[in-house]
């Protein structure tokens, strides 16, 4: 009867089972409980199979199950071997499970041993060659960063860059039937009359294809450097190409439009601010903000364009602080000096001296002839 308690208990508590009765004599004859310092043993029982403790009842179990001409101990160590044998041979008895030692799913995975990660290797330091190399570079990039400075503070403008020249010469000639004499100019000269000239053509200024029938009419897509002449070849305004193609220079104008949508909400315009020469003076338009030094407009002397207010003017810091503002707005000082140097170097000159004469006159792109934006 003891055996086919026996063989109910699953194969992993075998072991347990055997050291815990091999703990007491041969000559017991029943299996009792005694003070012994082990762990919890087993009691098998005619109605019950637990565990025991120190502290459990034994008259709640009923009487023990008594073996009087029976090695218990030879009797599972044959069993036990049996069964190791019967596993190692793959047979599994019916009703029972083999025991795996990995999870099915993992079985057939070889045990790989741990490697740890090499020890970081110190990089390997640079030739002399490469060294020199090095240095020199940095040496030219600085007196290229020195040139650049001391050109910005020079009066005498700076020479023109050779790869400018060579595309403003592969430039082609627009001529147009105008005279640059009869353009209205201020009194100095420097920038055209205030307002909106008397011309019969006015009034059609939105109808784009009226302006096409009645004046000369050039299609641009923005792809070559065109030059705009007047009847006596000079040189009266000029049609300036990317400095990159239009897929690579599309997203420079995508980051200044955003720049510039930015700066709009964060700004306030009154109503005047919509009307000027580069607006329409009827519908809404579009409000207009200068920075930079100007002279004139009752002013006795050259002086910084202060802002409509103290908001306006952080917006406007942002706004010619961004970098596709500033690519934007001067990669045609580069055409202007090579297509027009004699304007160009005259700018740059009136520009420079008022600015050595009154330091605190703020410059908004050192590298442009002109003096606000």
């Amino acid at each position: 009867m003891l055996l086919k308690v026996c063989a109910l208990l699953p194969p992993s508590l075998l072991p347990f089972f055997f050291s815990s009765f091999a703990r007491f004599p041969p000559q017991s004859r029943a299996f009792l409980p005694t003070p012994h310092p082990s762990p919890p043993f087993l009691l098998l029982h005619l109605k019950t199979c637990c565990w025991l403790t120190p502290r459990t009842n034994l008259a709640t179990l009923g009487p023990p199950i008594v073996c009087q001409q029976y090695d218990l101990r030879e009797a599972l160590l044959r069993e036990n071997e049996a069964r190791i044998q019967r596993e190692d041979s793959g047979v599994v008895p019916e009703g029972e499970e083999a025991d795996l030692e990995y999870p099915p799913h993992l079985a057939s995975v070889p045990k790989t041993p741990f490697v740890p990660p090499p020890p970081p290797t110190k990089p390997a330091r640079p030739s002399a060659s490469a060294r020199s190399n090095s240095k020199k570079r940095d040496k030219a990039r600085s007196k290229r960063q020195q040139a650049a400075c001391a050109a910005e503070a020079a009066i005498d403008p700076p020479a023109p860059n050779p790869r400018v020249l060579k595309k403003a010469a592969a430039s082609s000639p627009i001529k147009l039937a105008l005279d640059a004499a009869d353009f209205r100019a201020s009194h100095p000269r420097w920038t055209g009359m205030p307002g909106h000239a008397d011309h019969p053509l006015f009034v059609h200024a939105r109808d784009a294809e009226y302006l096409k029938e009645h004046l000369q009419y050039a299609d641009w897509q923005g792809e070559k450097t065109h030059v705009l002449l007047d009847k006596h070849g000079h040189v009266i305004g000029t049609l300036v190409a990317p400095p990159l193609p239009g897929k690579s220079w599309a997203p420079v104008l995508q980051d200044a439009n955003k720049a510039v949508r930015g700066a709009r909400q964060e700004m306030s315009f009154t109503e005047s601010a919509h009307h000027h020469r580069r607006a329409f003076d009827e519908g809404e338009g579009f409000p207009s903000e200068t920075t930079g030094m100007a002279f004139g407009g009752g002013r006795k002397e050259p002086g910084n364009v202060k802002a409509s207010s103290a908001r306006n003017g952080r917006a406007m810091d942002k706004l010619v602080g961004n970098h596709a503002i500033r690519r934007m707005c001067t990669f045609p000082v580069g055409p202007f000096q090579a297509l027009c140097n004699p304007i160009f170097s005259k700018y740059h000159r009136t520009k420079q001296q008022l600015r050595q004469r009154q330091p605190g006159l703020r410059s908004v792109f050192p590298k442009s002839p002109f003096a606000t934006s």
